[in-house]
C-alpha cells in the first residue's frame, strides 16, 4: 500500500471512530445548555408560586425538592402504591397536566410507574406531604419528550405533588 493510500485509510478509520463520539459530546453539550437555561426558568417559576427556593435541596441525581408541607408516617418505598394529586409544568410555567383538571380525581399508581425524577421525589415523601419537584429532562421523558402531552425533548419538569396515601 502506498503511503498516501495508507494515510487515507487511517484517516477514514479515525473519522469513523471519532465522529460518533464528537456527535455525542455535541448532543451532551446541547442538553447541558438546555438544562442550564431551563433550570433557571424553573427556579424562577417556583419562586413565582411564593416559595423560597433556598429551602429546597438537590439530590445527587439532579432531583430538586422543596417541602411545602411535611407529611406524617413512614417514607414512601419503591414497592408502594401511592394516591396523589399532582400538577406538572414545563420550565417556562406552561401547565401540561394536572390531576385536579377534569373530574379532579387523584391518581393511584405504583411508585416505580412514573418517570425517574418523579419516582425519586416520591421516595422522599410521607403521606399527607406536599412537595415541589424539579428535575432535568434526563430524569423525565428524555430525548423523545412526550408529544401527546406537549412535553418537548429533554424538557426540565416541575411538579407539585400532594401525597394523599401510601399502600
Amino acid at each position: 500500500m502506498s503511503p498516501n493510500a495508507c494515510f487515507s485509510f487511517l484517516a477514514a478509520i479515525l473519522a469513523i471512530t471519532i465522529a460518533p463520539a464528537t456527535l455525542a459530546q455535541g448532543t451532551d453539550m446541547e442538553n447541558a445548555l438546555q438544562d442550564s437555561r431551563e433550570w433557571a426558568s424553573a427556579m424562577a417559576f417556583v419562586e413565582s408560586q411564593g416559595l423560597d427556593i433556598s429551602q429546597g435541596e438537590e439530590s445527587g441525581s439532579g432531583v430538586w425538592s422543596l417541602v411545602i408541607e411535611e407529611g406524617e408516617g413512614p417514607l414512601v418505598k419503591a414497592s408502594n402504591i401511592i394516591t396523589a394529586h399532582a400538577t406538572g409544568w414545563l420550565a417556562d410555567g406552561t401547565k401540561f397536566w394536572s390531576s385536579h383538571d377534569g373530574a379532579g380525581h387523584p391518581m393511584t399508581n405504583k411508585v416505580t410507574g412514573f418517570v425517574k425524577g418523579f419516582t425519586q421525589g416520591l421516595l422522599k415523601m410521607k403521606a399527607g406531604g406536599t412537595y415541589m419537584l424539579v428535575f432535568p429532562g434526563s430524569l423525565g421523558y428524555g430525548p423523545g419528550g412526550s408529544p401527546g402531552a406537549g412535553i418537548p425533548p429533554n424538557a426540565t419538569l416541575i411538579f407539585k405533588v400532594e401525597l394523599l396515601s401510601i399502600e
